[in-house]
Formats: C-alpha cells, structure tokens, sequence
C-alpha cells in the first residue's frame, strides 16, 4: 500500500550559511588585535545583508619609493539602496607641500578632484554625495572606481583593491651591529573608521644595556624615548585610541621607512600574509 506523503516544514538556512561563510569575522578580530577599533565599528561599515543594498568598498595605500615622508591612503564606497546611491571618499595623505590648495587626486593618470593641505601638510578629509557633518561635497562629475584603478597623490602611488576598511600592518626588527644581544621587534598598523585615522605603534626591546634611556627615531624624526630595566628589556606600547601617542606623531607610516633605536636600526616592511582584500563586491 502506497503511503501518504507526509507534510514537512525545513528550517531555512540559506542567509545563515551565508553569513557564516562572510570573511568579516577575521577582518574584525584582526583590527581589533592590531589598531584598537572596537569590532561593532568595522561591522556598522559592512553591509550584512547584501539582499537590501548593493556595496562597493575599495582601498588603497598610497607611496613612494623615492620619498618615505610622503604617503597616505584612500577609501571608496558606493553604496545603493532603494535605487539611491551614496558614494564617499576618504583621503589621508602627509609628507605634502604645506598649506597647497592644489593638491590633485588622480585616477589613472587624470585629476578627479582637488584638496588643499594643511599647515602641517597632511591631509584628512572624507567627500561624499550625500555630505554630513564636516564632510565635503564629492564633485558632481566624479567617475565611479573600480578594482584596480592606480590612484595618486602627487607621486604617492597605489592601486585600489576591494576592501571593508583600509587597514594596514607594518612591522620591523631592530638590530645593532655593535651589539649582537639586542633584538627589538616594532609593530605599526592604522585603520581609517569614518575618515578618521586610528593608529598603533609598540615596541619591545632586549638584550639592551640595563638602565639606559634610547630615542626611538622615525626617519630621522625623533619618535619617543625608552628606558630598559635592569635586564635590558623594555616596551612601548603607544595608541591613538589611548591618547597616548606623541603629539608629533608621524601622520601615516609607510614600508620602508627606518627605525632608529640608539645605535641599532631596522626597516618597516609590511607582513606578507597581510590580505588587502577583507570583502567582496556586493
């Protein structure tokens, strides 16, 4: 005899597979370890449900090989929801002409907008189509950026690549040709949340003299000071989300710049297991 079919009713998972399958989760646990951000940050710019609105999110870390005070990043986003779109670009540069007025961002070669730096020749704004705040508007004529794209502030290059937030990690290890005991490891990273620059820098020192005070040096700028214990050990651990970093803090390091401990020196070089790509179009 033929059984009758029976009614049953599955639990949908698809949008909770989805979201399990999301490169979110190692993005964030990686900001918060290295930059300080809190994770709900990161996670409000993510766009978790890709159903209700189309994201695009692209990054780039601008330098230059030739000029290591000279550096910056860039954030793209353009989003569309209820077939309106938002785009908003954040720029962050240093090491440019004080007070220039004419500071041109470039896009493949062509200029796309311009930006006036400070007295200090940093630049730290964020432009938008729908500007709020101390946003600025975006040029109603801006073209839309893809992956890929080479952009550039004066002859600090990069390429954008798809990304949540631009988030960078450098690190260095110090060494003294004078004395080969002394080991220092340096760590370096920022991220940009809402266009604004969060950072970090540590230091941990051994087989340093006891009881001596070293400069820590960054491109021949004086940094901070150190002083080892009586092992030869010491650690600095600065942030700007501990309102601890120098006042003078570099605006933006880069890789390849060097790092001068006392008498020993090393170079940032940015880890290669660092992925540039923390998300997908959506």
């Amino acid at each position: 005899m033929r059984r009758l079919s029976e009614y049953r009713t599955f639990e949908r998972l698809e949008v909770r597979q989805m979201l399990s399958a999301q490169p979110l989760p190692a993005a964030v646990s990686f900001a918060d370890d290295e930059t300080d951000v809190a994770p709900s940050e990161i996670a409000e710019k993510s766009d978790l449900h890709p159903f209700h609105a189309r994201t695009t999110a692209l990054v780039a870390t601008l330098s230059d090989v030739n000029n290591n005070d000279l550096a910056g990043s860039i954030e793209y986003s353009s989003r569309t929801h209820a077939g309106i779109t938002v785009t908003t670009l954040t720029i962050n540069g240093r090491g440019l002409y004080p007070d220039d007025p004419d500071v041109a961002l470039t896009v493949n070669g062509l200029e796309v907008v311009e930006l006036a730096s400070d007295h200090a020749g940093h630049i730290n704004v964020t432009l938008s189509s729908d500007p709020a705040g101390d946003q600025l508007p975006l040029p109603a004529n801006f073209p839309q950026l893809a992956a890929g794209d080479d952009v550039a502030l004066y002859t600090a290059a990069g390429t954008l690549a798809r990304g949540r937030v631009p988030l960078s990690r450098l690190s260095a290890t110090v060494t003294d040709p004078n004395n080969p005991d002394f080991n220092a490891t340096v760590s370096y990273s920022f991220v940009t949340v809402d266009g604004q620059m969060r950072q970090r820098f540590s230091l941990r020192i051994s087989g340093a003299p006891p009881n001596v005070t070293l400069d820590v040096l960054v491109f021949q700028r004086g940094l901070t000071t150190v002083t080892t214990d009586a092992r030869g050990n010491a650690m600095v651990d600065l942030s700007t989300r501990r309102d601890t970093l120098p006042a003078d803090f570099p605006y933006i390091l880069a890789a390849g710049e060097h790092i001068i401990i006392g008498t020993a020196e090393g170079v940032l070089m940015a880890p290669d297991s660092l992925a540039n790509d923390f998300g997908t179009d959506q």
